[in-house]
């Protein structure tokens, strides 16, 4: 099950690249993040048939000329019969912040950000 996710965030960070630019650079650093991404979706019981695709998306600083800096990675996690994703947000070191859902659905012991 763990190797199908890592299989899926692959492919997702691959296609994210061919435009080519920038998002070489969100290729080299998302990638080292795909075994944090499979550690916290090993966690959540019967998820991992769901998974329909994971994408990585940049946190940029704000303010102060830093406008390029990336921050952090929100994960989006979407899931078959599921209104709504799962995210996980991650520093640049690929540790876990935070996991909760956007959207109408909920899952069991992850909290609910409401949009």
């Amino acid at each position: 099950m763990i190797n199908k996710l890592a299989f899926l965030s692959g492919i997702v960070i691959a296609a994210t690249i061919a435009g080519g630019g920038t998002a070489h650079a969100q290729r080299n650093t998302a990638r080292g993040c795909d075994a944090a991404v499979d550690q916290v979706l090993a966690q959540i019981p019967d998820i991992s048939d769901r998974v329909e695709s994971i994408s990585f998306n940049r946190q940029l600083a704000h303010g102060d000329g830093a406008e390029n800096r990336t921050i952090g990675w929100d994960v989006w996690v979407r899931l078959a019969d599921f209104d709504g994703a799962l995210v996980i947000d991650l520093t640049t070191r690929c540790r876990t912040r935070q996991v909760y859902t956007r959207g109408k659905d909920s899952l069991p012991d992850i909290r609910a950000h409401c949009v």
